[in-house]
């Protein structure tokens, strides 16, 4: 009788599994917009797939990540400060401000022209 109901606690219940299903599929929906806004603003490698539209729905839904632009802007800025920091001993302040000039327009896949 003991080894059954050890054998029965063991197996999770339709409920757990259940509750675990939805909470991959919200943290995925989560991921995918934020791997989208990070690829709107900004050339960064980002793992994920390159599909910006969800195929699950009856209509196709754009999924733009919109409330994930203040955490990208954040996460660019820490690597443009990281960047200054390991930077700063190395090169001039006119050279590293021309540096970090050119390195935010690439990153962000703008392209500068003269003409």
């Amino acid at each position: 009788m003991a080894g059954e109901q050890k054998r029965h606690a063991l197996k999770p219940s339709g409920g757990k599994r259940n509750l675990l299903a939805s909470l991959r599929g919200v943290f995925l929906s989560r991921y995918r917009e934020l791997v989208a806004a990070v690829r709107f603003l900004s050339v960064l490698p980002v793992p994920g797939r390159m599909q910006l539209f969800e195929k699950d729905e009856a209509m196709p839904r754009l999924v733009v990540g919109g409330a994930y632009f203040p955490l990208v802007g954040l996460l660019l800025a820490c690597l443009f400060w990281l960047l200054v920091l390991l930077l700063t001993p190395l090169a001039p302040q006119l050279a590293l401000a021309a540096l970090l000039v050119v390195r935010l327009v690439r990153s962000r896949g703008d392209s500068i022209s003269m003409g």
